[in-house]
């Protein structure tokens, strides 16, 4: 009777929590929670924004501590209420940074939109394959752990390159970003990169000397509004960057005061990490990771404290969902209650009516790539249970381009 009435009661704050999170969370703060802020001079209108980000940041820190506080421990009894963003999100703001044009954030779309468009790529199976199941999310899996749904179908593993998963993965991302984005109405383009593909092997950019590695690095190294406004909240905190690459953007936080651990599956993109960091002056702020699976993820992470923030900036969609849920697990055991998990994505809608994962991957991301799932806030949330998450905000780049949202760990639900 008493542990029933704990995890009643225990409910009821977390519900408690999402209501007061829901009716806090208005037009203003999502808006502000999509700027960001840069060092050198602050319009009163942008200071604004970001002092309202901050007090929402504050009021979700003080109902996750008393929930812990009252429960006991940081774990949640109960399922977290509706998606705060499955209904349509107001249209966030024209960001302009130092170094980018304006560009426009639009809502992401909802949950019961995503699962409708992910059942228009689904076709009828053949050869025996067994039939897809999709739920409210747009969140779909074939029966059994013998088969991969690749976007419109179920497809075997046995034979697959996902036999291997972290294997094919490093084949293709010791290829990494090496250029600046700016972004202008509805188009991105690429700039300051040393090829015209705007991708370099990591390898290669090694070979070049310190000052001109130094010097191509800070010319695609964003300065960009959102950029600056992580890297001025994230001063003092832990930071996990997951599939850096070249950090162009995380560094930038270390940069800022940041402490920042970098995980990458090739050797190469974190020898570049070092480099920089060293000659930044950064070297003590500044840990990277090797890893050959989840279970080499979770043995190295364990051996370091926790984290406050965990990015994923274009690396947790490249392989399929069903593999991607044991590293979300890991992950997620290594960030604190009240922390944020920031991600950047594809949306659904920038996927073809025909492509599957695969052809989707070599669209977005050149030839080699092997696999890119869509993504977005509920199929995320969905991903990450049982860990309970709210959406702080969500936003689409250019409208179908890129996925940007930020989510709060509230902790894991009792079985």
């Amino acid at each position: 009777m008493v542990g029933t009435m704990r995890l009643a009661f225990g409910g009821v704050i977390v519900l408690l929590i999402l209501w007061l999170y829901t009716r806090s969370n208005d037009a203003g703060l999502r808006n502000a929670a999509a700027s960001s802020r840069a060092p050198a001079s602050m319009s009163p209108e942008f200071k604004t924004l970001t002092q309202d980000m901050e007090a929402q940041r504050a009021k979700v820190m003080q109902l996750t501590q008393l929930v812990a506080k009252l429960q006991g421990s940081a774990r949640m009894s109960q399922p977290a209420a509706a998606n705060p963003a499955a209904a349509p999100a107001p249209v966030l703001p024209h960001l302009r940074g130092s170094m980018s044009p304006e560009f426009k954030m639009f809502p992401c779309i909802s949950d019961a939109e995503a699962a409708r468009l992910a059942k228009t790529h689904l076709v009828e199976p053949e050869n025996g394959a067994p039939r897809p199941e999709c739920d409210e999310v747009g969140l779909c899996a074939c029966p059994g752990d013998t088969w991969i749904f690749d976007g419109r179908r179920c497809l075997p593993k046995k034979g697959s390159q996902w036999e291997s998963a972290f294997k094919t993965l490093a084949s293709k991302w010791k290829e990494v970003p090496f250029s600046l984005e700016e972004y202008a109405e509805n188009t991105t383009s690429h700039v300051n990169t040393i090829n015209k593909e705007g991708r370099v092997v990591s390898d290669d950019v090694g070979e070049l000397s310190d000052e001109a590695l130094l010097k191509q690095w800070d010319s695609i190294s964003p300065r960009d509004t959102f950029t600056s406004y992580y890297a001025s909240t994230y001063t003092g905190q832990r930071v996990l960057d997951i599939g850096s690459g070249m950090a162009r953007q995380t560094l930038r936080f270390a940069i800022s005061g940041a402490y920042t651990t970098h995980v990458d599956i090739y050797q190469g993109n974190l020898n570049i990490i070092r480099r920089i960091a060293k000659m930044k002056g950064i070297s003590d702020r500044v840990t990277t990771i090797k890893i050959d699976g989840v279970e080499d993820l979770e043995a190295k992470l364990s051996k370091v404290a926790m984290f406050d923030h965990i990015c994923a900036f274009g690396s947790l969609h490249h392989m399929p969902a069903v593999l991607l849920i044991p590293e979300y697990k890991t992950l997620r055991s290594h960030l604190r209650v009240g922390g944020t998990w920031l991600q950047l994505a594809y949306p659904i809608n920038r996927m073809g009516p025909e492509m599957d994962f695969h052809h989707f991957g070599q669209m977005t991301d050149g030839e080699r790539t092997p696999w890119a799932e869509w993504m977005d806030s509920g199929k995320i949330l969905k991903m990450h249970k049982p860990g309970k998450f709210v959406v702080n905000w969500c936003g689409i780049v250019n409208k179908d381009e890129f996925v940007w949202l930020e989510l709060i760990y509230l902790g894991e639900a009792l079985a």
